[in-house]
């Protein structure tokens, strides 16, 4: 085989190998770095969003409702939600689940600012960064709405379930 033929070779595996990395990297990484740049649900716990009419995953759902509340509660000029998982599920239909949510919250004005209660508040603006709480949503037709949250949970030692369930 010629030099030149040799050359040609090596710079089409190259190429090829070029290609590999990057639609391996775009499929598998690439969504994670983008998720976490942006204010959507970024940890979803071993599931796939269906690929059938882009249905949302149960966690997708559950957790659009925490989102939610935050979008409508006027205390609230931005957020961030940093993760987002399903932890329970009260009575085993996933009628009411309870999420473990890490966020940051901003507030509008100082006397409206959230107590940080846990995670860490920077007066100057108005904002609780890592916030953590576990919260409630029921299911109401194929979705779910807010209802209740807090920042710990017990097991019922009688049902085993936590005792936000109840």
């Amino acid at each position: 085989m010629k030099r030149s033929n040799k050359g040609v070779i090596v710079i089409l595996i190259l190429i090829i190998l070029a290609l590999a990395s990057y639609i391996v990297y775009d499929n598998f990484f690439a969504s994670k770095e983008k998720c976490s740049e942006s204010e959507e649900i970024c940890e979803i716990p071993n599931e796939e969003t269906s690929d059938d009419n882009n249905e949302l995953t149960l966690n997708e759902k559950a957790c659009l409702a925490f989102e939610q509340m935050l979008e409508n509660d006027s205390t609230v000029s931005n957020y961030t939600i940093n993760s987002c998982q399903i932890i329970a599920d009260c009575y085993d239909d996933e009628e009411k689940l309870i999420l473990n949510v890490n966020y940051d919250v901003t507030s509008p004005t100082q006397d409206q600012m959230w107590i940080a209660g846990n995670g860490n508040a920077d007066i100057d603006t108005l904002t609780v960064n890592g916030k953590q709480n576990y919260v409630v949503v029921n299911k109401e037709n194929d979705s779910y709405i807010y209802t209740s949250m807090a920042t710990g949970i017990l097991n019922n030692s009688e049902t085993s379930k936590p005792d936000i369930c109840d």
